[in-house]
């Protein structure tokens, strides 16, 4: 409705486009930026190693994009783009913007990302390590792990003709591929808060939650911590007794 109330401001009429609660209940209009249901694959009941093996028994690649998009939270462009023999970068070789770490390696995700956002995700497990090695022996030298001789486009396209030959749908399953970044998102929370995130009912202070939130956002790719309600649940109010041990 922008477009229209910015037309009514040049034919010198600005109210006559009224807001949009005007026009439709507000619960329809009003955006939702916090998480009010869990949309990882874990939990919706999707089992992710037998959907992974599906997948691979289907077309090898699409299997390995997969696999690191499990690993790592990639959107479907950036596995499809992801060069692994590249993409590796040791703590110490961080910018300087990236800040004291406790990782000691970082996959470097540049290509196929959102406005060409650079991010830095963490390595910090074996299923990671797995993933990237695999990645690694099927792309060739340098390249990134795309099937050889589709286009981009063609490449995406046959990622999505795959999982939806094995029924990951939201219609099928409750799911998607990008629910993948919830559950990626709700395990990196865990790993760093010890803790479950809020859209499972954790709860811990406000200090601890507000740094989770934060590297969350950033391994993930966004900017701003309060970005991670979307898909770990709203950062409910800390108990008194977490105020009341606040040193501050």
């Amino acid at each position: 409705m922008s477009f229209l109330r910015t037309f009514a401001g040049w034919i010198g009429k600005p109210g006559l486009v009224r807001s949009a609660e005007a026009y439709a209940p507000a619960e329809l209009v009003s955006r939702q930026l916090c998480a009010t249901r869990d949309r990882t694959f874990s939990g919706n009941g999707v089992d992710k190693a037998a959907v992974l093996e599906k997948v691979t028994a289907y077309d090898e690649y699409v299997g390995v994009q997969l696999e690191v998009m499990i690993a790592f939270g990639l959107r479907r462009k950036e596995a499809v783009m992801l060069a692994p023999r590249l993409a590796e970068v040791p703590a110490h070789a961080l910018p300087a913007s990236a800040g004291d770490t406790p990782y000691l390696a970082f996959l470097r995700i540049k290509r196929g990302t959102k406005g060409g956002r650079l991010r830095f995700t963490a390595i910090r497990n074996e299923d990671q390590r797995v993933a990237l090695a695999k990645a690694k022996a099927l792309a060739r030298h340098h390249g990134h792990i795309g099937r050889p001789g589709l286009t981009l486009k063609q490449a995406l396209r046959r990622f999505s003709d795959v999982l939806r030959a094995v029924g990951v749908t939201r219609r099928e399953l409750g799911v998607t591929p990008h629910s993948l970044r919830h559950d990626f998102a709700a395990d990196l929370y865990l790993d760093i808060a010890n803790v479950e995130p809020p859209i499972r009912g954790g709860s811990i202070d406000a200090h601890t939650m507000n740094a989770a939130y934060l590297e969350v956002a950033r391994q993930l790719g966004h900017g701003r911590p309060g970005i991670s309600g979307a898909y770990l649940g709203t950062r409910k109010k800390p108990r008194e007794s977490d105020d009341d041990d606040d040193p501050s």
